[in-house]
């Protein structure tokens, strides 16, 4: 096993899932060890598992095991100085190079790790999490437990919404509480889809709501000073319209550069998004919250803009898309202002009741046989995708953690 390469990450996996010999496990100083709990593995600050029940020697010990993989981390860290570890029962190190207590010599008991764990052991994890398939446990994903499975899916879905949430809570703060403007930037973001939409944001921070509501009774203007900021009139007649109203308003001009057209069907043009964008903007007379009272907003959407000829039309998977990254986020966000506890079934609802997203990704999930059945199963593995299988955190993973476990057993 490589000293220079081995992670403490490597061995609270070790540890939670117990994969050292168990045979003649003892402490350094000769005590046998018989794990009966490893304890509860921690995210948080303190001690790396807590709760742990061990009995060592003759004596049944409760309490925290803290690992490293060198035993003067102990000090590096300053542990001896946190009363957060005064619980600490086993001190468990791959090289056990400097001598650390509690309060006095020898309280602490330590285990190597090294002279249990198998050699080559982190060798092999490292081949596994750095193969040249798609994800690392790609050939093994069919044979994973389902009701694991499920289990670490709902995990994922929570992490993901909960995610999404936190960006429309940072976009309040930005627009000091004013949950209207929130809502109008946010589904401005939206409306650029993945390619513009930061280019629609900053439109949308560059043109304030409260403008657009003076002028909301002459729906042609608000389209024209949108248009206008945003750099993408053609029409000279048009433009030179346009920029009475910058003037009037002091507005700046976003740069043509800062919208992408290359790639993209003519659907996805960003003056068609903004088109679309603008005729619910005046259909809502600014207030995007209302969608959320809507009992179908996909197809409230579908029919307000479903008058548009041609490439202006927004079509089911956009709508799709609106719905899964505009009203769902906005729903968790909206009710846990309001103090509702149920904006997460009624996220999750929605979700269920959506197919599943189509893109590259979700492809490459369904080769290996991942089941989708609905937007809540492509968002949750889009998530576990994004975060965990490109970041090479398989052990954090409850899938990649179960079948690594399975491969070296």
């Amino acid at each position: 096993m490589e000293k220079e390469a081995l992670t403490e990450r490597f061995l609270h996996f070790v540890w939670e899932h117990q994969q050292f010999r168990h045979d003649q496990l003892a402490t350094t100083d000769g005590r046998p060890i018989e794990v009966i709990s490893p304890g509860k593995y921690n995210l948080a600050s303190g001690p790396d598992f807590t709760g742990a029940t061990l009995r060592i020697g003759d004596i049944l010990w409760c309490g925290d095991v803290e690992i490293h993989v060198h035993g003067s981390d102990w000090k590096r860290h300053g542990h001896q100085h946190d009363p957060a570890y005064e619980h600490v029962i086993l001190h468990a190190v791959f090289h056990d190079d400097f001598p650390v207590f509690l309060k006095q010599s020898g309280d602490l008991p330590v285990l190597q790790l090294s002279s249990f764990i198998r050699p080559g052991q982190y060798a092999e994890y490292l081949d596994w999490v750095g193969s040249r398939k798609w994800i690392p446990c790609a050939d093994r994903y069919r044979e994973i437990d389902q009701n694991m499975h499920a289990t670490w899916r709902s995990v994922l879905i929570r992490q993901r919404l909960e995610e999404k949430s936190q960006v429309i809570f940072q976009t309040l703060k930005n627009c000091s509480g004013d949950w209207k403007e929130t809502a109008y930037r946010h589904f401005a973001s939206c409306f650029g889809f993945s390619t513009n939409a930061t280019a629609m944001l900053m439109l949308a921070e560059n043109v304030p709501l409260q403008l657009l509501l003076r002028n909301m009774d002459q729906p042609d203007s608000v389209e024209l000073i949108l248009f206008a900021a945003a750099g993408l009139i053609q029409d000279e007649a048009k433009a030179k319209e346009g920029n009475y109203w910058l003037r009037k308003y002091g507005l700046a001009t976003l740069h043509r550069s800062v919208w992408k057209f290359s790639g993209m069907r003519p659907s996805g043009f960003p003056s068609v998004r903004l088109t679309q964008f603008c005729e619910l903007l005046v259909a809502l007379k600014g207030d995007f919250l209302l969608m959320l009272e809507i009992e179908l907003p996909g197809e409230f959407m579908k029919k307000l803009l479903g008058f548009l000829d041609g490439d202006s039309r927004l079509g089911d998977e956009a709508i799709r898309n609106l719905m899964i990254n505009a009203i769902v986020p906005l729903i968790i966000a909206y009710h846990h202002f309001l103090g509702k506890e149920d904006g997460f079934s009624k996220a999750l609802s929605v979700l269920e009741n959506l197919p599943p997203e189509q893109n590259s990704i979700t492809k490459e999930w369904k080769k290996i046989g991942a089941l989708l059945m609905n937007a809540s199963d492509s968002q949750s593995l889009l998530h576990l995708y994004r975060y965990f299988c490109t970041q090479k955190r398989c052990l954090d993973c409850a899938i990649g953690a179960s079948v690594f476990d399975k491969i070296k057993r």
